[in-house]
């Protein structure tokens, strides 16, 4: 598996020791990274938010001017602010800081309320990307979908002299994903459903919104075990993202090389599962040279895919990995965080240590009941496989008995589930 590269952002050298303080950049030495400056001084986190700080009081006042007048108010300082700052938020989300992401979008849905109105698209836009943000957030769907209908319902006022196709389907497609997370199968593909139709009838075939929206709905199919309908989508929406997007390196691109990997390992095609996540994973890796969410996700489908190939080593360094990524990006608590023990605990059974499987499988199981709602079907089935793995272990403390009782278990999830079968 390649291994994460310590490249100097200035002379592409590798083992490069020094790190910027905002940490998404490397380099050899002090004099690469003053070369370098120009370029990453535009994603510096650090520096960014020293700006911000220094420009908060003027935005504040025109602000107050706006509210007082009751008239729209915009200056070219104000404006290259909340430029920034959404820059930032974005940044800052993207590499792990929640709550400062949170804080500082509260912060600039507030100003553009004040300077443009509370049925502005400055203000649905903002509501679109809390949403975003708090959809990735444990235990916070349902203020998510909020956001987004908030955003859909100023959206659409606005809509009503023509335009807006764009946005309006983008909040489809982003409240289809939050439907999707909530495994709402029915409704998320409705909204992928109704996107797609608007963007072929207003933007035509090679919308680059398209390949995204293809991408979702397949990702729908792959979580009804639909892995052929699945895998349809998914190719297509590889092909128009390759042939529509530039540069040939774009996380879009990535991240439809990182679903169609697990849809074939769902489909037992190893070979074009591995190909397929090192591609992406390669690609990821080249676009950001800091711990993310999605490289964890990477490490993790890799780690399975070794673990059915009896890769055993490969696999636990993969997961290993993941662990740790999600941890440090998006916090212990978390459904990937019990996801990777999970894999972990089927790894540790494949090899024969039940004890420690079984250990695996419980911390998996505390983390979901902690951060997924009750009556989950990833609950259910990790109290199957924990009672699979204690008829492994017959004549120890892990009996046929205890098996029984979790998999009882796994049925009263499933009811309050509302699963049949």
């Amino acid at each position: 598996m390649e291994e994460k590269p310590m490249v100097c952002a200035s002379c592409g050298a590798l083992k490069a020791p020094l790190k910027c303080p905002c940490k998404s950049a490397l380099y050899c030495n002090t004099a690469c990274q003053k070369k370098h400056w120009k370029e990453h001084k535009l994603l510096c986190t650090v520096r960014i938010e020293k700006q911000l700080d220094e420009g908060r009081g003027h935005v504040k006042e025109t602000a107050k001017k706006a509210e007082r007048t009751g008239q729209e108010v915009m200056d070219k300082e104000t404006e290259d602010w909340l430029a920034t700052a959404h820059t930032l938020a974005v940044t800052l989300h993207g590499r792990g800081r929640k709550s400062d992401a949170e804080d500082l979008w509260q912060e600039v849905l507030a100003f553009n309320k004040s300077l443009h109105g509370d049925n502005s698209l400055q203000v649905a836009k903002t509501h679109g990307n809390l949403a975003i943000l708090c959809q990735d957030i444990t235990d916070r769907e349902n203020e998510a979908l909020k956001h987004h209908k908030t955003e859909l319902r100023i959206l659409k006022k606005l809509a009503r002299g023509g335009g807006m196709f764009g946005d309006i389907s983008i909040n489809l497609m982003n409240t289809g994903n939050l439907h999707l997370r909530m495994q709402n199968h029915e409704k998320a593909l409705e909204h992928y459903e109704e996107a797609y139709e608007l963007l072929v009838r207003h933007e035509g075939e090679d919308c680059p919104h398209i390949g995204r929206v293809l991408t979702n709905m397949g990702n729908v199919k792959k979580q009804l075990g639909l892995h052929e309908e699945a895998v349809q989508f998914q190719e297509r929406a590889l092909a128009h993202k390759r042939r529509t997007m530039t540069p040939s390196d774009n996380e879009s691109l990535a991240q439809s090389l990182l679903y169609m990997g697990e849809t074939y390992y769902g489909m037992g095609k190893t070979t074009e599962a591995r190909g397929t996540l090192v591609e992406g994973l390669g690609m990821w890796r080249r676009l950001h040279a800091e711990r993310t969410t999605v490289e964890g996700c990477f490490l993790r489908a890799l780690g399975q895919l070794h673990t059915r190939m009896g890769e055993y080593d490969d696999a636990s360094k993969a997961l290993r990995k993941a662990h740790t990524m999600f941890k440090r990006t998006i916090g212990p608590v978390s459904p990937d965080v019990s996801n990777v023990l999970f894999d972990t605990a089927c790894l540790l059974r494949e090899q024969g240590k039940i004890e420690e499987a079984l250990q695996s499988f419980q911390e998996s199981l505390d983390l979901k009941r902690k951060c997924i709602p009750d009556g989950h079907s990833d609950t259910a089935g990790c109290l199957y496989e924990m009672a699979k793995t204690c008829k492994w272990q017959r004549g120890s403390s892990y009996d046929e008995a205890r098996a029984a009782t979790l998999i009882d278990e796994a049925h009263k999830v499933l009811d309050v589930g509302g699963y049949d079968g």
